[in-house]
């Protein structure tokens, strides 16, 4: 049995649990892969111990220059094997193959084709036999497009990191201040007694943390290192999420990163203020900033909103207006889990003439839905802003797409839109977001939340707010239950399905 190293799983079947399972169609990775699961390859293995490289007898080396052997022998071998796969994996991505790949464990590896480099001269003595120029190098990747590597070489500006890689840091990096503070950051989030997804974890925080320091050392490449001082820049910090967003990363991602990264900070401040060459007060205006950036990238949702709103004025084009009112339909939907026939009832004078209170906050009505006869009238509790959203569609909308005599909000060329989901999955995926979308599915979700984590009486609200009660939220909405939440075994042995309120023995 072998462990697959995609999902941690042992088979016997390698090949087929890689293309059956992972859809793995690209041949020369799946020769890679099926390498690192045997360990069985032919190729020049490098020293994890020194510096020497591409050595035919590794075990030779390893038992006879550093007398190691037994089970630490067979250790660093595997190790090597292991860093010599990844590194193919590595540079079989950097070439775009076709098919494309599936695996992504060279995303956590650390070697790139043809890296540029930046002296990074160590502060520490260095031994007396010499030392390959990539110890005291730090090493780029390089740029994305090729007919840019071309002229990495001669660029002053590292440019940003490549979507996915850690930064290729020298082996003495580790031996300076921020190295240093990363691994111990690493180590405080990890357990004693850790599991795969614990170092996990623990591996993805010191990445991220480390992605950022190299990207303040982009604009302080005289600091070595040695301290935190290159970290007090407000610019470059304001910039990260900027670069992150641009190398395509998602707002969720990108929260990630920065929250990692601020986390980082606040150790540092605690375990390493001495060594950092920052006082506390600088500690707090940086973490002050990471906070002001947080609670920014927070609203990322809301601004294809204000950008459809504002292009739309500019250029009123249908399919913009088509995108404006997708977004806006499904933002309310998600909302307040109405039905689309609740928001193609939506009518304009009940928006332009909403009770508001006295922080603006306003209260709209829905006089017609599906089940209002039991419910009575639908309604939205809405910001400010978001009614500001509705107001700029309803003039648009009568301005240029002929709502001048319709009362709808939601119209086209004076005629209301009975169904919206066609405008809904436009704006999904418009916003890049994957899978299938609908507002049954988003009923769905909020029921099953409610069902999940709210009580009683207040899982009661929401299912009213919603326009329905629990039994048809639970009918219709809810997910098929587990098994295992369904079902009991008796002292006969005879298991039990309960269906409602009967049970059926088989």
């Amino acid at each position: 049995m072998r462990q697959c190293p995609l999902c941690s799983r042992n088979t016997a079947g390698v090949k087929r649990h890689l293309t059956n399972r992972h859809g793995v169609e690209n041949h020369m990775e799946l020769g890679l892969l099926i390498a690192l699961m045997t360990g069985w390859f032919k190729g020049h293995l490098d020293c994890v111990v020194c510096d020497k490289k591409r050595l035919s007898w590794l075990d030779r080396h390893l038992a006879n220059m550093h007398g190691i052997s037994g089970s630490e022998l067979t250790k660093l071998i595997a190790m090597a094997k292991e860093e010599y796969i990844i590194r193919k994996l590595a540079d079989l991505e950097a070439r775009g193959p076709e098919p494309s790949m599936v695996s992504e464990l060279d995303l956590d590896d650390a070697t790139y084709a043809k890296p540029r480099s930046i002296t990074l001269e160590d502060e520490e003595p260095v031994s007396q036999s010499p030392s390959p120029p990539s110890d005291t190098q730090y090493t780029e990747p390089p740029l994305s497009a090729p007919e840019e590597q071309a002229t990495a070489s001669t660029s002053a500006d590292p440019g940003p990191l490549p979507k996915g890689r850690t930064p290729e840091v020298p082996r003495r990096f580790n031996r300076t201040m921020v190295g240093q503070a990363l691994q111990d950051y690493q180590e405080f989030h990890t357990v004693s007694e850790p599991t795969r997804k614990d170092r996990e974890n623990g591996r993805l925080r010191k990445s991220h943390a480390t992605r950022f320091m190299f990207h303040m050392h982009q604009k302080c490449p005289s600091n070595r290192f040695v301290n935190m001082k290159l970290i007090y820049n407000f610019h470059q910090i304001r910039q990260w999420p900027v670069v992150l967003l641009s190398q395509k990363y998602t707002p969720t991602s990108v929260k990630n990163m920065m929250l990692n990264a601020s986390r980082f900070i606040a150790h540092v401040k605690v375990f390493h203020a001495e060594t950092s060459g920052l006082i506390n007060a600088q500690f707090d205006r940086i973490l002050l900033q990471f906070k002001k950036l947080q609670k920014d990238n927070s609203t990322g949702e809301l601004k294809p909103i204000n950008r459809q709103s504002n292009m739309i004025r500019r250029r009123p084009q249908v399919n913009l207006f088509k995108l404006l009112q997708g977004y806006l339909a499904g933002y309310l939907g998600i909302l307040t889990g109405h039905r689309p026939v609740a928001l193609t009832n939506l009518q304009k004078d009940k928006v332009l003439q909403a009770e508001v209170d006295d922080n603006n906050r306003a209260l709209v009505w829905v006089d017609h839905h599906k089940t209002d006869r039991t419910f009575g009238n639908a309604y939205m509790a809405l910001l400010p802003h978001e009614v500001d959203w509705l107001i700029g569609l309803i003039e648009v909308s009568t301005a240029h797409f002929g709502g001048e005599q319709c009362p709808f909000v939601f119209q086209f060329e004076g005629k209301r839109l009975y169904k919206l989901n066609s405008e809904l999955k436009a704006a999904w995926h418009h916003s890049r977001m994957q899978g299938q979308i609908s507002f049954g599915l988003i009923r769905t979700a909020i029921a099953n939340q409610a069902k999940k984590h709210l009580p009683a009486e207040e899982r009661k609200l929401v299912c009213e707010a919603m326009c329905h009660d629990v039994s048809t939220a639970d009918r219709f909405y809810t997910s098929v239950p587990e098994i295992g939440d369904v079902s009991f075994r008796g002292t006969s042995g005879n298991s039990y399905l309960l269906t409602g309120s009967q049970s059926t023995g088989h």
